[in-house]
């Protein structure tokens, strides 16, 4: 039963340059992919899309792999491709890099309504876009950004409605906030045991 009519967009775009170019959906931690990690944390999710310049990789994954609509920009492009391909009004986005996000807080996320565009987790350590609800309402906005060669994300929550997700006050806020935790570097990758795809 899927209980949650959101589409979640993880982004797998990105280079990996300091991974040596790796595709860091494929490293593993426990011997399983990050990508498995996240996609078993998401069942309950009505529709998943992964945002991948090489689609070919998920073949054998239960999912709509895309190319992003706008290459080289960065997460908002992945934002924006995500929403263009959603069936859904509203994507909840979460990074590849991140097989450690809590299952309950992105089923919280999945059950967060609201009149709001965006709805960003903060804590006292920062704001986390790459684990965050965006709505359709975005879109134009989103391709002004495009035009203007400004590709920060914080840059839509300028002039658009913002909930801000308080983590802190959350039972297990620690534990989330732990989750947002995402792996960039062969050393960190190291540091939680992980090692590199077979």
């Amino acid at each position: 039963m899927k209980r949650y009519r959101k589409t979640v967009v993880i982004l797998a775009g990105g280079q990996g340059s300091r991974m040596g170019y790796r595709d860091k959906a494929f490293l593993r931690y426990g011997g399983t992919p990050f990508i498995e990690h996240l996609l078993k944390k998401v069942e309950a999710f009505a529709e998943v899309i992964v945002v991948s310049n090489n689609p070919g990789e998920y073949r054998n994954y239960p999912v709509k792999v895309v190319e992003d609509k706008v290459k080289g920009i960065g997460p908002l492009g992945g934002i924006y491709t995500g929403l263009l391909h959603s069936t859904h009004e509203e994507i909840l986005v979460i990074s590849c890099d991140t097989p450690f996000q809590r299952e309950e807080f992105l089923e919280y996320m999945g059950g967060l309504s609201g009149s709001y565009d965006a709805a960003i987790p903060k804590h006292r350590e920062g704001r986390e876009p790459l684990c965050a609800l965006y709505r359709r309402s975005l879109l134009r906005g989103i391709e002004e950004l495009i035009e203007e060669k400004r590709y920060k994300i914080a840059l839509l929550f300028e002039k658009n409605r913002v909930e801000w997700v308080d983590i802190e006050s959350m039972t297990k806020g620690i534990e989330i906030v732990k989750g947002f935790k995402n792996i960039n570097t062969p050393e960190e990758l190291r540091e939680v045991g992980g090692e590199y795809e077979k």
